[in-house]
């Protein structure tokens, strides 16, 4: 059994923030910045994705998907999953993605959101109006004074990428444009509760412990839990 969220400082009782708190929070951000919102999510989260829509739309503002983005909300097949052609949502398309489909000759996929695109200068004229789905990668072309005045980033991930090389220069990268990060996530991982529901539930021979940080605490929340050591081979 998986333990993401059974952490060393783990109570056994609590739960994180929910989707409709990430919801909440995001439109308390939004109301309050002056100038863009760079938001940093995995479109492949479509949760996360209808979240920032509809904190979008609370707030006022406008939500800018990548292209990847929006091809992933099409694959869903679903009507409930904003669309590149949805009222509130635009496609910006990014040097990296706009290369790729180049040399792909893939010009169909950029002609299926061509009437729904933003570009630079319409993002600069209207920065304040936007939340705009952002990639470190794209930090060199949108490193523009006017582009990032005031601007600030919501970082809706796990938080533990920050502290890698890549997410230390990011976060450099922002200090030194002055762009405040602020943090509005809810994890995809069971939380000790719903855990313990999980083995009432199955009530399992056994239960070992899996992506964790702290293994060494389910026999303080679970049942019969059997240790097993990384690259240890057994029999189920």
């Amino acid at each position: 059994m998986e333990g993401t969220n059974v952490r060393p400082d783990a109570t056994g009782e609590g739960r994180g923030p929910s989707e409709s708190d990430v919801e909440d929070t995001c439109v308390e951000t939004f109301k309050a910045t002056r100038g863009m919102v760079l938001t940093m999510f995995s479109p492949q989260n479509i949760d996360r994705l209808v979240t920032m829509f509809r904190a979008c739309r609370r707030s006022g503002r406008e939500l800018v998907i990548d292209l990847y983005a929006a091809s992933v909300a099409r694959a869903t097949g679903r009507d409930t999953i904003p669309q590149a052609d949805w009222d509130g949502v635009r496609v910006y398309l990014p040097r990296s993605q706009r290369s790729k489909i180049i040399r792909q000759k893939a010009f169909e996929r950029t002609n299926k959101v061509k009437e729904h695109r933003i570009y630079p200068e319409e993002l600069t004229a209207r920065r304040g109006e936007v939340v705009m789905l952002f990639r470190a990668s794209m930090r060199r072309e949108l490193d523009q004074p006017d582009l990032l005045d005031q601007a600030r980033v919501v970082w809706s991930m796990w938080p533990g990428y920050l502290k890698n090389d890549s997410g230390k220069r990011f976060e450099n990268w922002l200090k030194a444009r002055g762009i405040v990060l602020v943090i509005h996530h809810s994890s995809g991982h069971a939380y000790v509760p719903d855990l313990r529901r999980l083995v009432d539930a199955l009530a399992p021979e056994r239960v070992v412990p899996i992506h964790s940080f702290a293994g060494d605490r389910f026999e303080e929340f679970f049942p019969r839990v059997e240790r097993r050591a990384d690259g240890e081979w057994w029999d189920v």
